[in-house]
């Protein structure tokens, strides 16, 4: 089955469609005009955000140029486009939440107002970024009153829009230095009822962490054991801790002292691996006393620049009995990913149990 690029959400038929909707609430709307304007000398080398930015720039031609305006047209045509049911994903629609980054920085009030408005709809995380890099005190003061709205939407967005380091956003580097002033948000959802909010607060900690490790231990100690919710919440967030196998973090979670546990046979069945193939490697688990341990095992890639580069990868979470002996098998795939190149040469694999690395064996990718 090929796969379509994400850029392809902007085709003809969503342009027409979008416009005949636009023309509603703006009635003297020349759609041929309009469309002519999107698809510029360079759309068929632009990326999704690169047609994402080209329609904001053209939504900013259509729209009041009273910003006010501006922003009830918005609200407008979301709840057009909304009641109609529109066949195109939320992600096509990020133009409006970009338009009021690009163009609303001089209206802070209305375009945050506005943009809470719309996160139902299409979200809003990377579009208050802007503002929290203008205003942090004024914006997170906002954010932790939405943190309490009753819209699990608006609550969410409390959270992921202040998220230190958000993946494909622009950084918050003030945040990163000091993260005191999220955590007033982060306390107020950390029971919340929607797994949509309560994961976006793990995810927060989890960039906190990155950057303050003792900072998220100590709340991840506080709030482990008040809930379920809370329970899964501290776990996840602790979960670039625990594959950098802190120790503060294993203990918290009741895994074994690795001092209890060694490893023997550590045995790779292809020394050789081709590119599109299995690494497929096994070993002996031995515990002294009853413990559950977590299981993991690193890959150090060959990088371009000759050098390895380590990432984690879990087999298995458990608890295991006293002078046992388990037999584990293993495989890792080197089939082709979007998002590693792969390059031909030295590897290496190791055991980790507990945080702490064992063993570790060399391989060829070739």
């Amino acid at each position: 089955m090929a796969f379509t690029p994400l850029k392809h959400i902007y085709d003809n038929n969503f342009y027409e469609l979008f416009f005949s909707d636009l023309k509603i609430i703006i009635p003297n709307l020349d759609i041929t005009h309009y469309t002519n304007l999107i698809y510029n000398d360079d759309w068929e080398q632009r990326e999704l955000k690169g047609r994402m930015k080209q329609t904001t720039a053209i939504l900013n031609k259509i729209l009041s140029k009273d910003f006010t305006i501006a922003c009830t047209q918005i609200k407008q045509a979301v709840a057009i486009i909304d009641l109609k049911q529109f066949k195109y994903g939320s992600l096509a629609f990020m133009f409006f939440p970009d338009y009021i980054a690009t163009y609303g920085l001089d209206h802070f009030e209305l375009s945050m107002g506005t943009l809470k408005d719309i996160t139902h709809f299409t979200s809003s995380e990377f579009a208050v970024r802007p503002f929290i890099i203008q205003n942090q005190t004024k914006a997170l003061a906002l954010m932790e009153k939405w943190s309490l709205d009753e819209n699990f939407h608006i609550r969410r967005l409390a959270s992921e829009g202040c998220r230190p380091k958000l993946p494909w956003a622009v950084a918050l580097k003030e945040l990163q230095k000091d993260a005191s002033s999220i955590l007033p948000i982060l306390h107020n959802l950390k029971n919340d009822p929607e797994d949509y909010v309560y994961r976006s607060v793990a995810n927060n900690l989890n960039d906190i962490s990155k950057d303050h490790p003792k900072l998220v231990l100590d709340i991840a100690n506080h709030w482990k054991g008040n809930s379920k919710n809370t329970d899964w919440l501290v776990k996840h967030s602790l979960r670039t801790l625990l594959k950098k196998g802190d120790q503060t973090a294993m203990k918290l979670f009741g895994y074994g002292d690795s001092k209890n546990i060694h490893t023997s046979f550590f045995y790779l069945l292809d020394k050789e691996v081709a590119i599109g193939a299995y690494l497929n490697f096994e070993f002996y688990l031995h515990n002294k006393v009853k413990a559950v341990n977590r299981l993991e095992y690193a890959i150090f890639f060959l990088i371009k620049n000759g050098k390895w580069s380590k990432k984690v990868f879990k087999i298995s979470e458990k608890e295991y009995a006293k002078d046992s002996e388990t037999f584990i098998s293993k495989r890792h795939s080197f089939k082709l990913i979007s998002t590693r190149t792969y390059y031909k040469g030295i590897h290496k694999v190791s055991l980790i149990v507990n945080g702490i690395e064992k063993d570790i064996q060399e391989f060829k990718l070739v």
